[in-house]
């Protein structure tokens, strides 16, 4: 193995190689770091990759694959407790200003009891 190379879609079907100078001379290659914003790429879009090997026959590159950009969501404000009677009480939850760029799937919410803290 000669070394890899990294191809990411430019947003209109056109791959362009990403640090060919950083990947080329990697005999092995098990992973390695885009820089996303580097690249001027926004979060919550996604975009193409593929990956090639080569030898001294030559090079193959890989099938796509598409990765969904998400950034961490914002803090959400904190939650609203409404007492509903002696033994119920509600808590009202607010979404972020941001979701990161991916649809949020769910919160913890942690209780604070006597006897310790619970995470529910």
């Amino acid at each position: 193995m000669l070394g890899f190379a990294i191809y990411v879609d430019d947003a209109d079907g056109v791959f362009a190689e990403y640090e060919a100078a950083n990947v080329r001379n990697k005999p092995f290659l098990s992973f390695y770091t885009i820089d996303m914003a580097a690249l001027s790429k926004a979060a919550g879009l996604n975009y193409l990759f593929k990956v090639g090997a080569e030898n001294t026959i030559g090079e193959v590159e890989s099938d796509t694959v598409s990765v969904l950009l998400a950034s961490v969501p914002d803090t959400p404000p904190p939650p609203v407790k409404q007492v509903l009677n002696d033994t119920h009480a509600r808590i009202v939850m607010v979404p972020p200003a941001s979701d990161g760029g991916d649809m949020i799937t769910s919160y913890q919410l942690q209780i604070k009891t006597e006897q310790g803290q619970e995470e529910w």
